[in-house]
């Protein structure tokens, strides 16, 4: 593929992927009705809490947006690899790989599958702090005309927000699957007005879309400049660097 459409289908994709999953899930967070009959709050509910079916009233928007949004940003993640060439590359299309198939399945195990949804869901926390990480510090160094160094700083926020998340989470001592269990049980009889484990999940959540989304319009913006003026190509790609 050439580098013209590759910009062009990774940009898309990008824009597309955050896209359906941001509509499902606030869709899914205005028609939510916990256990005691309460509103879906970003301060104190974990983001899988929208998918969880027989509790959230829209699981299965939420879950359906997951999965195919989760496999759109995935393109986006290998146009990103393709476009970095060479091993580097080929590395960040594994974390990419990883990070966004365990997203994708996320959406297909929900909460009220807990140990299918802790698995995939702590791999998709672990192994996508390296994919933020990675891919900020090598725009940081690139010659490529088409990265920018300002594409690393919501990749660095995110990775930030991932440290502390998995951080916070080594609260939970021993066996994780028993004790989520227990602490999400506590929850439903008195949950807390501000949780920041909640906080700093919907923080990733966040911080991931507005990375996906800046890196995907910068690119767009690239491509198409470069269609319609050639000679500014490497103009565009080292304006803000």
């Amino acid at each position: 593929m050439s580098q013209d459409k590759t910009l062009k289908l990774t940009a898309l994709s990008g824009i597309l992927g955050t896209g359906i999953i941001f509509a499902g899930s606030l869709i899914t967070a205005v028609f939510y009705q916990g256990r005691t009959g309460q509103s879906y709050s970003f301060a104190n509910h974990f983001v899988s809490e929208l998918g969880e079916v027989g509790v959230s009233n829209m699981a299965w928007v939420f879950n359906y947006s997951v999965i195919m949004g989760s496999a759109i940003i995935i393109v986006y993640l290998l146009g990103l690899a393709w476009l970095m060439r060479h091993w580097i590359g080929l590395i960040f299309a594994l974390l990419g790989l990883v990070m966004g198939v365990s997203g994708l399945l996320v959406g297909v195990f929900p909460m009220n599958n807990l140990a299918a949804h802790l698995v995939v869901a702590l791999t998709f926390f672990n192994v996508g702090q390296f994919t933020t990480l990675f891919f900020s510090v090598y725009v940081l160094f690139s010659e490529k005309p088409y990265f920018s160094r300002t594409l690393a700083i919501p990749g660095l926020f995110t990775t930030v927000c991932f440290v502390i998340f998995l951080n916070l989470l080594t609260a939970i001592p021993n066996d994780p699957s028993t004790n989520f269990e227990s602490a999400m049980a506590e929850l439903f009889l008195n949950r807390p007005p501000v949780l920041p484990l909640a906080i700093f999940e919907w923080l990733i959540i966040a911080g991931l879309m507005i990375w996906v989304l800046h890196t995907s319009v910068h690119l767009w913006r690239y491509q198409r400049q470069s269609i319609y003026e050639p000679d500014h190509t490497l103009q565009i790609g080292t304006a803000t660097r």
